[in-house]
């Protein structure tokens, strides 16, 4: 309560306020009036978004592999969610000492911020025998960042980061067209809607249900997931749209709000 009291003291001189989303307007109700609060949504650089051919080609890569990569692409804190996947990737491991087929690989990139995290990390994949089902990258950028996308079926953050936005590695999954798994947090809903295909759990999903629903995938539902949030990203996510809206802003200001 008394945060949001110095938000309001301190913001209350501010001409307008921009959102990442329709769901995180009324952050700025009785701060902004409505009308100055102007949503415009993250938009992906051209570096991380493949051509149509590239993308043609890694798709039919992907879908041509047996053992599906699930990919985590954030920063390694407990309420991003990383440790659940983590146990998601332990249950895979129980399926194959069973005797059934290996279905999936995690490869997960981003920072470490404390170095209890790092050391859960890498105690848990060293005392559930995880090596040959999980990978670490580190901080990726570039190539090697471009790689992992692609490489990817499914893009899994199941995050309650207190002050999660609207994430961009999320909507370069999309334009990667990956299968999105995440939660009902923060922009994640307005992203991952009807016609962008994906699953949203609560945030304290269990990784039993995670792992059951990732690997009851089928070829075909994540071919048109692929090609479906891929097309939801053109008409949303790019950087030209976001640039036009930020034209479309100064716009409106020039002429007076």
């Amino acid at each position: 309560m008394w945060q949001r009291k110095l938000n309001i003291h301190l913001l209350s001189e501010v001409s307008f306020a921009i959102s990442l989303s329709e769901s995180l307007r009324p952050n700025f109700i009785d701060i902004v009036p409505e009308k100055r609060i102007w949503v415009i949504e993250n938009g992906v650089s051209k570096d991380n978004v493949p051509s149509e051919s590239e993308f043609r080609v890694t798709l039919t890569e992907r879908l041509n592999k047996s053992v599906k990569q699930v990919l985590f692409l954030s920063n390694l804190i407990e309420s991003k969610g990383y440790r659940k996947v983590l146990e998601v990737a332990a249950i895979e491991r129980k399926r194959i000492v069973s005797g059934e087929k290996q279905r999936l690989k995690f490869d997960f990139a981003g920072a470490f911020f404390d170095v209890s995290e790092r050391n859960f990390f890498e105690s848990f994949v060293r005392e559930k025998k995880l090596e040959d089902f999980v990978t670490y990258h580190g901080v990726v950028k570039g190539d090697k960042k471009k790689q992992l996308l692609q490489n990817a079926s499914i893009f899994c953050l199941p995050t309650w980061y207190p002050v999660e936005g609207q994430p961009i590695s999320m909507l370069e999954a999309m334009a990667n067209g990956e299968y999105i798994i995440s939660t009902k947090h923060a922009a994640i809903p307005d992203i991952i809607t009807s016609e962008c295909n994906g699953i949203l759990y609560d945030h304290d999903v269990d990784a039993v249900q995670m792992h059951k629903d990732m690997t009851r995938l089928s070829d075909a539902k994540l071919e048109k997931a692929s090609n479906s949030n891929r097309a939801c990203f053109f008409r949303r996510y790019t950087e030209t749209k976001y640039v036009d809206k930020f034209d479309s802003l100064f716009t409106v200001l020039e002429n007076g709000l």
